[in-house]
């Protein structure tokens, strides 16, 4: 089976007694990790410029055929009925790309990589073949942008003609990009046939020489004012400096990163049968960047990730500590886009909505109860926005890249969400998607429950407010090293795919882990009891020691009671409504139940000594 890979081979290089290391690193993608027929290849990113229905294969079925579509997952053995003509089959492996003729035109269809570093000795290739040769072979070109995923940001590498591909067997096409070396590239693979049949590609491969070190530096700011913070400490990999008068700081020598298994799903509760869908979040290459200093709310970033072998310029903004109901929105981001603006969507207050940004900053004091409290145009940030006080409802706080170009997806934005007991959420923009808007949470005013959506979107959200189920969103994360996934339900099922579904069903309370692979190491995450099918699916004896829970008599107060610090909690529905979720500190809480209805509730507990789910009841 054929997976994405990443092959690292260290060379000691001596000159004059100094060594340096080096790497080179190949990103091999033979599309295996995804769902057959899928046309999400995320982080990949696919654009259908034609917009044409297509043409489909007779007397065979398959999901999207004859839609308008640019390339599409294709695996010949699950069509129905499977395709045993070896004219369809991948090159390796069992899933091919395929792009379909555009019904009365020609083919305009786009397969653009990641965002990929070049560093020395860069190359790339991948296969192509021409289902059949009946209707003419398939055409193509190939192109690179430094920029982003537009269309017109390509540069045609391929010629000034397209090129064929053959139909007799597959052909393995290198070009050289020596020319992009030291630069933050995508490639791209257009298909522009004219009414032929299906272009099939396969077994992607990018190829380069990458230092094993980095640096990282930056300057330190106050989220309010913008004003440079001195003195402010910044760690990473065990490296500290202190940020000078001027509020700057540099760390070099920083090591490579950690391979950091994540998943989640949605829904984790539910009545049997239970399809439960399983999205990865892991990371590789990643690390934890903190920042602090007396008078200010700690800065923590866990997913900081580290070109290697060159620059990463990461803004940091501390934010003063804050007041019981108050939640903040901190943004920074890189050099461009020199603009991205912070907005608000309220609920009702006081008989009327709002929308708080640069040209309606808000008021502290009266409706909304929400500023802009600081403004930036000219690149990396802060751009602050305050709730100062929650009212019922539903706000949506989003960016917006005021400047259109280069794309948000290449911004290094990173927004932070500060509450009264510090930072409760780091979310980073995503490395793929189209649009200029970038969606980043949604906000319930009645509960202060935050709900991260982190999606790249072609309109600012319309503030509608969906339904709360627990971790219902899916974080986009650059993977591009990480070759194999394998995950285990719980119940005796597995499986290889990178973003799988899998349907419960019986009852019961399901331990999940996933195991990944980069080539070099293995990491696994076990989520105890992590997901709950039926009502009575909770075993009680694994929390009897770890957790206790006990109601005050006649009062609306649980005491809570961990063996570990407790770190996170929620009160979620039997239904799966996330109806309260608060990061803590220590081993005791008083928990006040009184906004609840009368009912059955799980209390999910997130502690030092592992994860724990209780059942309690309000009357």
């Amino acid at each position: 089976m054929k997976k994405i890979s990443l092959l690292l081979i260290c060379l000691a290089i001596s000159h004059n007694l100094i060594f340096a290391q080096r790497s080179a690193w190949i990103f091999e993608e033979g599309f295996e990790g995804y769902t057959d027929f899928a046309l999400d290849l995320s982080p990949w990113t696919t654009l259908d410029v034609d917009e044409r229905p297509t043409w489909g294969i007779e007397n065979v079925s398959f999901p999207h055929q004859y839609e308008p579509m640019s390339f599409i997952v294709f695996n010949p053995l699950a069509t129905s009925p499977a395709m045993d003509n070896p004219g369809i089959f991948p090159h390796t492996g069992d899933r091919l790309v395929v792009s379909f003729s555009a019904n009365g035109t020609k083919n305009n269809d786009w397969l653009i990589s990641p965002a990929l570093v070049a560093g020395t000795n860069t190359s790339v290739s991948f296969y192509v073949k021409s289902y059949t040769s009946q209707f003419g072979l398939e055409r193509y070109k190939v192109g690179i942008s430094t920029t982003d995923t537009r269309p017109e940001s390509f540069t045609i590498i391929s010629g000034p003609n397209y090129i064929t591909a053959p139909a007799i067997a597959w052909e393995q096409i290198i070009f050289n990009l020596e020319a992009f070396d030291g630069q933050t590239i995508y490639v791209a693979i257009q298909c522009v046939s004219d009414e032929a049949f299906i272009f099939m590609v396969d077994d992607f491969r990018f190829s380069t020489q990458l230092s094993d070190v980095s640096v990282i530096g930056g300057q330190v700011t106050n989220a309010l004012n913008g004003q440079a913070i001195p003195g402010a400490e910044v760690c990473i990999a065990g490296l500290c400096t202190f940020t000078d008068q001027d509020g700057n700081y540099s760390i070099a020598q920083v090591p490579s990163g950690s391979l950091v298994p994540a998943f989640g799903a949605s829904p984790v509760y539910g009545s049997a049968p239970l399809l439960v869908q399983f999205n990865d979040q892991s990371t590789e290459n990643t690390h934890t960047v903190s920042c602090s200093k007396p008078g200010y709310l700690t800065y923590v970033n866990e997913q900081v990730s580290l070109p290697p072998g060159d620059t990463l310029n990461l803004n940091l903004s501390l934010s003063p500590e804050l007041q019981e109901g108050n939640v903040r929105f901190v943004l920074n981001w890189g050099a461009t886009p020199t603009d991205l603006d912070s907005h608000l969507l309220t609920p009702e207050i006081e008989g009327n909505e709002y929308h708080v940004f640069f040209d309606n900053k808000g008021s502290i004091t009266t409706a909304p109860f929400a500023r802009l409290d600081f403004d930036i145009t000219s690149g990396f940030g802060p751009e602050t926005m305050t709730i100062y006080e929650l009212r019922p409802g539903d706000y949506s706080y989003y960016v917006r890249n005021f400047s259109e170009n280069p794309s948000i997806t290449l911004s290094h934005a990173v927004v932070q969400i500060y509450g009264v007991d510090g930072l409760l959420y780091t979310v980073q923009v995503p490395s793929s998607g189209s649009g200029h808007y970038w969606h980043v949470c949604d906000i319930d005013g009645q509960t202060g429950d935050i709900i991260i959506k982190n999606n790249i979107i072609d309109e600012p959200p319309s503030g509608y407010f969906k339904a709360l189920t627990n971790e219902s969103y899916a974080k986009t994360y650059v993977d591009r090293y990480i070759n194999s996934w394998l995950w285990d339900f719980g119940d005796g099922s597995t499986s290889t795919l990178k973003n799988p579904q899998h349907t419960y069903a019986d009852e019961g309370s399901y331990t999940v882990s996933l195991e990944i692979d980069n080539g070099i190491n293995k990491e696994t995450l076990v989520k105890e009891a992590y997901i709950q099918v039926g009502p009575q699916s909770i075993d009680e004896n694994q929390v009897e020691n770890q957790v206790v829970i006990a109601q005050f008599p006649g009062s609306d107060v649980l005491n809570i009671v961990s063996s570990g610090e407790i770190l996170n909690l929620r009160i979620v529905g039997i239904s799966g409504t996330v109806l309260l979720s608060k990061k803590y500190g220590g081993k005791e809480i008083l928990l006040n139940i009184g906004f609840l209805q009368n009912g059955i509730y799980l209390l999910e507990i997130e502690t030092s000594a592992g994860n724990f789910v209780k059942k309690f009841s309000k009357w």
